[in-house]
């Protein structure tokens, strides 16, 4: 099966904290940019950053958790969106927020951090 039009997290094996992204290609390409990205230390990518602060730390590139299966792609950034602004900002690594998400949606945070705690042991 081609997993694909996802939200994904990674965890950092080491403090716990997650990279929350989407994508519309299958996961192991997505992941293989991640990990190139790395490779050649690009700072716009939020792995590379975290590892390159935290340099004994470790992704978890195999176990990544599949938070949504959302075909749309804008329907998949307000998705990514509402998992990044969720977390707590010691827990996530992104870089960015995603989609700028009206704060009415606030309220949800504990509901939707839940939600990814519980995928993510999976």
């Amino acid at each position: 099966m081609q997993q694909k039009n996802r939200v994904y997290k990674f965890d950092c094996r080491e403090c716990k904290s997650w990279y929350i992204g989407e994508t519309g290609q299958r996961m192991e390409k997505r992941t293989y940019q991640h990990k190139n990205d790395v490779k050649n230390g690009k700072e716009t990518n939020a792995i590379f950053v975290h590892l390159q602060a935290h340099n004994d730390h470790s992704i978890q590139w195999q176990e990544v958790s599949y938070l949504e299966n959302e075909e749309d792609w804008k329907k998949r950034k307000i998705k990514e969106a509402l998992y990044i602004n969720a977390m707590d900002s010691k827990e996530i690594m992104n870089l960015e927020k995603g989609f700028e998400i009206n704060p009415c949606w606030n309220e949800f945070n504990p509901h939707i951090r839940n939600i990814a705690q519980k995928k993510g042991k999976s």
